[in-house]
């Protein structure tokens, strides 16, 4: 049964992630959902992942790790990462751009280029990353949850 509900997200993030591929960053949001509910949701759902990766490059990886669902397939491994990089890497500062979003029901599919900088331990050395991750969000109760994650890991050490 739990397989046949991710297969349904990975399903739902496909479409999404096509529909966004034929939109500009800026335009794909209102083109594919204009109502007020559904930007109010992909808003609260772009809240959310903010949060969790601001606490992520903060270090509260505990306080990060309450916006993953439990029956997250990759969960653990996520957890490993944060952990890992925070072993090998300080002062972490993350930098979002080219924010795209799309929506379906109650699951939020946002794509997000991003760079990681921070010092690599123990040299100090300062490096940067950089990526494009597609997050797959939904809600349960009001409160969004991650459920799924492709393209570059940004938690990666």
């Amino acid at each position: 049964m739990a397989c046949l509900k991710y297969l349904r997200m990975i399903l739902v993030s496909f479409v999404l992630l096509s529909v966004c591929a034929c939109a500009t960053p800026d335009k794909a949001a209102v083109s594919v959902y204009s109502s007020a509910s559904n930007l109010a949701m992909q808003n609260d759902a772009k809240q959310m992942l903010i949060t969790m990766l601001n606490q992520y490059a903060q270090g509260e990886i505990s306080l990060a790790q309450q916006w993953l669902e439990e029956d997250m397939m990759g969960r653990q491994v996520i957890i490993d990462n944060m952990q890992q990089s925070h072993v090998q890497q300080k002062q972490i500062e993350l930098k979002l751009s080219d924010t795209t979003m799309a929506q379906t029901n109650d699951t939020v599919m946002i794509q997000i280029t991003w760079e990681k900088r921070f010092l690599r331990i123990p040299t100090m050395q300062a490096q940067l990353k950089q990526g494009k991750t597609q997050f797959l969000l939904t809600s349960k109760h009001a409160i969004w949850k991650l459920v799924g994650m492709s393209g570059d890991n940004v938690f990666a050490p």
